[in-house]
């Protein structure tokens, strides 16, 4: 494999996502995750799935749990569509020994508009994922605390670049604007009035 653990836009970045047959991407609601996982598996013709089996840090192995994701998985090609697998990824490490995670990034203001405005996000993913970072932080970072007072993406990112990045064995970053110009691709201003998760008109 390429070295993976870069940063940089989505057409830079394309060989190295190119070299992977198992793909998470993952981030904070709303940094463009899913129009990502959809231009990937557009791109590279690998399966499009729904990875997010993170619901607590306590059921890795039941019928949904996030190690059973992986596991019924291991010989499939695909890419993953998995913003709540983001705060479990180093606890999980060593199911990424053959897959790449690519980290979301998007302006951080835009992306807490977007989870004040989604009600899903708002009162049901983030519900469920605040209960996941405060046992993790408080169990594996405790350093981190004081975090936890701070949006669940401002918590997101700091989790990712200050403890979780440096573990994983292949990640690399990629920030949604340079998605423009892709044919999936659908200007700011052409989807103000999408409903939640839409990606296509």
């Amino acid at each position: 494999m390429v070295d993976s653990k870069i940063k940089g836009s989505y057409k830079e970045l394309k060989p190295i996502i190119g070299q992977y047959s198992k793909i998470i991407v993952t981030g904070p609601h709303g940094a463009g995750n899913k129009i990502t996982t959809k231009v990937i598996a557009h791109d590279f013709d690998v399966k499009e799935i729904r990875g997010e089996y993170a619901w607590g840090l306590d059921d890795y192995y039941s019928e949904d749990g996030l190690i059973t994701f992986h596991e019924n998985n291991m010989k499939s090609s695909y890419v993953a569509f998995g913003p709540s697998q983001s705060g479990h990824l180093h606890r999980i490490i060593p199911y990424l020994e053959d897959v790449l995670v690519v980290f979301m990034y998007k302006d951080l203001n835009t992306i807490e508009r977007y989870s004040e405005r989604n009600p899903f996000v708002k009162n049901e993913s983030h519900k469920y994922e605040w209960d996941v970072y405060r046992q993790m932080v408080m169990e594996d970072f405790p350093e981190s605390a004081p975090y936890l007072r701070k949006s669940m993406e401002q918590l997101t990112y700091h989790i990712w670049e200050n403890h979780q990045r440096e573990l994983i064995p292949n990640w690399v970053e990629i920030n949604h604007q340079s998605l423009e110009g892709h044919p999936l691709w659908i200007s700011k201003e052409d989807r103000k009035e999408f409903k939640e998760w839409q990606t296509t008109f």
